[in-house]
């Protein structure tokens, strides 16, 4: 009985051997399998990326003379956008130069007024008050002084 449970043993050990190497053989089978799959993958896309690039590249041939009208058309655009800058800089220094004038105008104007009521202001004092009465400062020159003077002699 030793010798069959012996035999047995190596006939158990055999047929797990044979399994393991069936197994090995199956593993590396589908390994196999998967390797010529991702290498057909990989030459389905490479195929594909060529002709893609094949297809740009005609595209792009194709579309040079466009791409050069486009690009002296936006060089047209960007001198006439400068171009366009330039005058409205311009318009703005010439609105500001007038406006300036216009100031210098409207200032005139203010001033006058003002030295007109000044003046109407010392004749109108003169009549009620006499020199030695005015503040400092008041008469500012020597026309003001003979107004004043002329303003009291013709009130009296």
């Amino acid at each position: 009985e030793a010798a069959r449970r012996e035999a047995d043993a190596k006939e158990r050990a055999l047929r797990q051997r044979l399994d393991i190497a069936l197994a090995n053989e199956y593993q590396r089978e589908l390994k196999r399998l998967a390797r010529e799959e991702e290498k057909k993958a990989e030459d389905a896309l490479r195929t594909s990326m060529l002709e893609r690039f094949a297809a740009e590249d005609r595209i792009d041939q194709m579309n040079a003379q466009k791409r050069r009208m486009k690009q002296l058309e936006h060089r047209r655009e960007v001198e006439r956008l400068l171009e366009q800058r330039r005058e409205a800089f311009e318009a703005a220094r010439a609105a500001e130069v007038e406006a300036a004038m216009g100031d210098g105008k409207a200032e005139e104007e203010r001033m006058r007024v003002v030295d007109e009521e000044r003046r109407r202001m010392l004749a109108a004092a003169s009549r009620d008050l006499g020199i030695e009465h005015l503040p400092p400062g008041v008469l500012q020159s020597a026309d003001d002084l003979e107004l004043f003077r002329a303003a009291a002699a013709s009130s009296t």
